[in-house]
């Protein structure tokens, strides 16, 4: 019997959880007996890795928000603008223009626009919903929709800078090994041929790439098969959560980019919690749906604490302090923006600070990189060459 993942609403809380059924239908009626009111339901996948869900690029949902936002500006209402976005979108997946004729027929149905992508929670993040519930009791959709859409362009901004390093020393690593490869298959042998007439016993870091070098023609199937094979399993499992928190323990562990990290979550911290303080959300809620939005664990924790003290009838900024994890710059500016009563123009202000700091970071981190990877390359091409060389200058010693 099939497992399914689900999101049900009590009392206006979230409730998640999986449930053996024999279809979604009878989900939603053991969930209804319960009296909760399901909003997302979802076969749970077999593999560990897998998601279970079809994902949609940030690129398409910036898209569509944006101009969603100009309809509704230019006085298109929302069912048919909903209804234009889902047949005219161009270069979007099929799933997601799906899905926007589904959400269409629940607005019809009569839900509202926030309750409805709620149900979607794979496409619409926590932020996301929590940006349309506050613009539909202030009736200023298309302002928020525009922000949501200024938002998501900073927040891609931030993350394509943290990532480009990464994906640098992606590139030099993959570069490395097809080189290295090619000398193995296809040199090695011709040396080995060459040596092979001398009838002398090879040095022992010659004759380890020698040995190598057989095994990797004689079972190059399943070489092949790893070097495609585990790229695409490590993109899949760095898409689930549990993917996405090892990843993010391992770079914290990280020096650099570590560093790096921390910053690039203060900054969209900041960002979002900015954009929804000035949007009307409430100030827990916004910072509920901050913290979810950060990847390093202690700023998640020191967040945690933050809101505790909040809850306990203490200033934010205290609160930030008493957990350890923040700037002071970060935490005596809040204070003073919770004294003044201009909170959200202090962390818009913050955002654009943390945000020059990742690009001071991620340009000077791009420059301590070449000379390391050109290092590192030029270690294992030396070491390659050494061995192929070293019978020769062996038998030159002898002579």
């Amino acid at each position: 019997m099939p497992v399914y993942i689900y999101h049900a609403e009590k009392g206006g809380e979230l409730l998640k959880g999986t449930l053996k059924a024999r279809s979604v239908s009878m989900v939603n009626q053991y969930l209804k007996s319960k009296n909760l009111d399901p909003v997302y339901v979802v076969e749970k996948p077999l593999l560990p890795f897998q998601s279970g869900v079809k994902r949609v690029k940030n690129k398409e949902l910036m898209q569509m928000t944006r101009q969603l936002s100009f309809l509704l500006s230019s006085g298109v209402s929302l069912l048919q603008a909903l209804d234009m976005l889902s047949t005219s979108m161009s270069g979007s997946s099929p799933h997601f223009k799906r899905s926007l004729l589904q959400i269409r027929g629940k607005l019809e149905a009569g839900s509202s626009f926030s309750r409805a992508l709620k149900g979607y929670p794979h496409i619409f993040s926590a932020f996301y919903v929590n940006m349309i519930a506050c613009s539909e009791e202030t009736g200023l959709m298309d302002q928020v929709l525009t922000d949501l859409a200024n938002y998501m362009e900073k927040i891609e901004a931030i993350k394509s800078k943290v990532k480009s390093p990464m994906i640098y020393i992606a590139i030099v690593l993959f570069i490395s090994v097809c080189i290295t490869g090619g000398i193995i298959v296809f040199v090695v042998p011709t040396f080995e041929t060459l040596y092979a007439g001398s009838g002398g016993q090879l040095p022992a870091l010659t004759q380890s790439l020698v040995d190598l070098s057989h095994l990797i023609r004689n079972k190059w199937y399943l070489f092949l098969a790893g070097l495609i094979g585990i790229p695409v399993f490590i993109k899949q499992y760095l898409q689930t959560d549990q993917g996405k928190q090892t990843a993010s323990g391992i770079i914290s562990a990280l020096p650099v980019l570590g560093g790096l990290q921390y910053k690039g979550d203060l900054a969209r911290f900041c960002r979002s919690f900015e954009t929804l303080l000035r949007s009307g959300v409430n100030f827990l809620e916004a910072l509920d749906v901050g913290r979810k939005l950060v990847s390093v664990k202690k700023v998640k924790e020191g967040l945690r604490v933050a809101r505790k003290a909040v809850s306990t009838g203490k200033s934010f900024g205290k609160g930030l302090g008493m957990s350890k994890v923040f700037p002071q710059m970060m935490v005596g500016m809040t204070s003073i923006g919770e004294e003044s009563g201009k909170l959200s123009e202090t962390y818009k202000k913050l955002a654009d600070f943390y945000e020059k700091e990742v690009d001071a970071l991620v340009s000077g981190l791009v420059k301590m990189i070449e000379p390391v990877m050109i290092t590192v390359l030029g270690a294992i091409i030396g070491t390659l060459i050494l061995a192929l060389y070293l019978p020769i200058f062996k038998m030159g010693e002898a002579l």
